[in-house]
């Protein structure tokens, strides 16, 4: 079948009727040809792959090198060298105490955006990258947050695998068709998945009110990382990963949240890597899964 996957649905114990599938053979259909690079519009693993793959090695030019080229490469070098210091510089925001007797209901607000049960979740994701080209698949999580694993799955619509992969004690991938088979595609995959589904801890290291007036708790996490999950006043939910040196490098944005751990629709922003990236989430199902 010329590299193509048929869907997973049988690995995942249900047929997603609602995600658009129809019954042909992913090969011969328009969106899979698009996502093999044989159409016109931007593939959808193409236009999918900047989201986590790694900049460009640096390569010296053949001499000589122009001097405009120098200007260039200079101006490069002093704008990261900026960076670097502004990073180093970052400070977490600042949680302003709130009385005591608040804090059950700011805790059981923080535990709201994850999952607290096994599920099996069908979203229709959108990725938004610089300049603002999209690019249009189908997401299957099964994730189980008692033992925080998760497996999840990225396909077009007709039905075509395109990175597959679970995350347990290790992160194994079972598919990946170039270009997602770079391991930093996978590494920053299974980081948005755990930062939006998965709860950061238990007891948090600070809790109360944020700049902008809502009310968050602070958590701790591995390798000096913290996180910070924020309702603000009209009920939207936030959750920021904030890497070791205090600096943000991921922002999972919830408009609403009805249901706690089924946002309808949500957004995961990574701000650390050049160029930066959106994927939005639109839930289409979700089925919970026994033991």
């Amino acid at each position: 079948m010329n590299g193509c996957t048929k869907s997973p649905d049988a690995a995942f114990g249900f047929v997603s009727r609602r995600c658009g599938a129809r019954q042909s053979t992913p090969c011969s259909s328009r969106f899979a040809r698009l996502a093999r690079g044989t159409g016109g519009a931007v593939p959808a693993r193409e236009a999918l792959c900047p989201l986590y793959t790694a900049l460009p090695t640096l390569k010296p030019a053949a001499p000589p090198v122009p001097e405009a080229s120098c200007r260039r490469f200079r101006r490069f070098v002093l704008l990261a060298a900026l960076f670097l210091v502004l990073s180093g510089c970052a400070a977490l925001p600042t949680l302003k105490p709130l009385d005591p007797s608040l804090e059950p209901a700011v805790l059981e607000a923080c535990r709201r955006p994850f999952l607290t049960e096994k599920y099996r979740l069908v979203h229709a994701l959108t990725a938004v990258m610089p300049g603002g080209r999209e690019g249009q698949a189908i997401g299957i999580l099964l994730a189980d947050p008692a033992n925080r694993i998760f497996r999840s799955v990225l396909m077009t619509i007709e039905g075509v695998v395109l990175f597959d992969i679970e995350s347990g004690k290790v992160l194994a991938v079972n598919r990946a068709v170039p270009p997602f088979e770079a391991p930093a595609f996978a590494q920053r995959m299974a980081e948005d998945v755990s930062l939006a589904f998965f709860s950061p801890g238990g007891e948090p290291l600070a809790w109360g009110r944020d700049e902008g007036g809502g009310v968050a708790c602070r958590f701790a996490r591995p390798g000096g990382e913290v996180v910070d999950v924020i309702k603000s006043e009209d009920g939207a939910m936030e959750i920021r990963l904030y890497g070791a040196g205090q600096e943000l490098r991921k922002k999972v944005s919830i408009p609403h949240l009805e249901r706690p751990g089924l946002a309808e629709e949500l957004e995961i922003r990574g701000t650390a890597w050049w160029p930066s990236y959106g994927l939005r989430m639109r839930l289409i199902e979700a089925e919970p899964v026994g033991p």
